[in-house]
């Protein structure tokens, strides 16, 4: 299975072209570019070029707005609701977590929910975007119905994941981002694309059975995280951001039907909080603690089988510091279905430029 490497110079390039193509700005395909791009280096290729194919459709048949209109609805000093009006979500998102920390600037903290949104890719993204201006990002997002809650094998809600961000002073940020199924299902979408089984826990297919098979887990459900506590996590964020949002809830019809339809928006709800350090500590010192906490948890020894102590983000780190030196790599199955949307949307794109992995970039 020849696996295809990418610098990221060379993925930023065709993503921006692509849906710059597709009729957004340079300014929205810079964002677009820069989030999948990211994703890939810190190695979540769940949230990277393989979300190319979904987003170019909905684009295609109307579902997503290239232009939107990003308008606020409802606002204080601390909060706003902002209508997404059907634009990529990787856009709708970078905007809201700009407007939360620059709210935050000026109260201490701040909450932004977005309504009539669609998916806005990884979110430990925007929760870094308030780290590194000294702040602790949150996020969190609900989604069309995929994943079973305690008690049943039927999908009842979505992944509806939720990340964290925190600063650092010398040591990598601090960044917990996880979805509250055992795994995103956007992994289970890349084995499908790979042709490769999935480990047996991880999902349900349709009659409620463990399945290794991709395919049927799609059809199936997938299974929440800690069993109880992640489903219990999945069922609060699904309120809690389709309630301020004001949007349907994940198993209810009109979600389900807008997901599925490519014409139309997804109609989902995201909520960004971002929370200003230093009107609580000296951010420095609080810094510097986090560096503290850091060194002690990993000064303790490792348990059998284990080689170090491991803090949340601190692989994905690692993997981004690998991929700006080395480029990352796609399967090349993506690489066809790539090839498939650039011919089938008039762009003008060779992707067998892309090197097999193991040849000079």
């Amino acid at each position: 299975m020849d696996r295809i490497r990418l610098t990221e110079r060379q993925s930023r390039k065709y993503v921006s072209g692509l849906f710059q193509h597709m009729g957004c700005s340079p300014a929205q395909a810079e964002i677009i570019a820069d989030h999948l791009t990211c994703a890939e280096m810190r190695g979540l290729a769940s949230h990277g070029l393989s979300r190319i194919p979904f987003y170019i459709r909905k684009l295609r048949n109307g579902g997503y707005n290239p232009t939107p209109n990003f308008s606020v609805l409802k606002e204080t000093l601390s909060t706003a609701l902002v209508d997404a009006d059907d634009g990529i979500g990787l856009v709708s998102g970078s905007f809201a977590m700009q407007m939360c920390i620059e709210k935050a600037r000026s109260t201490g903290c701040a909450a932004v929910s977005v309504t009539h949104a669609n998916h806005i890719g990884y979110l430990g993204y925007y929760s870094m975007m308030a780290a590194r201006e000294d702040m602790i990002g949150l996020t969190i997002c609900n989604a069309g119905a995929s994943t079973a809650v305690w008690g049943t094998t039927q999908p009842v809600l979505g992944t509806d994941p939720l990340a964290i961000a925190v600063p650092t002073m010398d040591r990598p940020m601090l960044v917990f981002d996880a979805a509250t199924s055992v795994v995103a299902q956007g992994k289970v979408a890349v084995a499908q694309i790979e042709g490769r089984p999935i480990p047996g826990h991880w999902a349900f297919d349709q009659h409620g059975q463990p399945t290794t098979d991709a395919s049927e887990a799609l059809r199936g459900s997938m299974r929440p995280f800690g069993d109880y506590k992640g489903s219990g996590l999945a069922i609060m964020i699904a309120l809690i951001t389709a309630g301020l949002g004001d949007v349907a809830f994940d198993m209810e019809e009109d979600n389900l039907r807008r997901i599925l339809d490519d014409s139309a928006g997804s109609d989902l709800a995201d909520l960004f909080v971002a929370i200003d350090i230093s009107a609580f500590v000296d951010a420095d010192r609080f810094k510097r603690r986090a560096d503290q906490l850091i060194d002690r948890i990993k000064a303790f020894a490792p348990a059998p089988g284990f080689e170090e102590i491991l803090m949340p983000g601190e692989i994905e780190h690692r993997k981004y510091q690998a991929a700006q030196a080395e480029g990352f790599t796609i399967d090349d199955k993506l690489r066809t279905l790539l090839e498939r949307v650039n011919s089938s949307e008039g762009f003008s794109y060779d992707t067998n430029a892309w090197p097999i992995d193991g040849q000079q970039i």
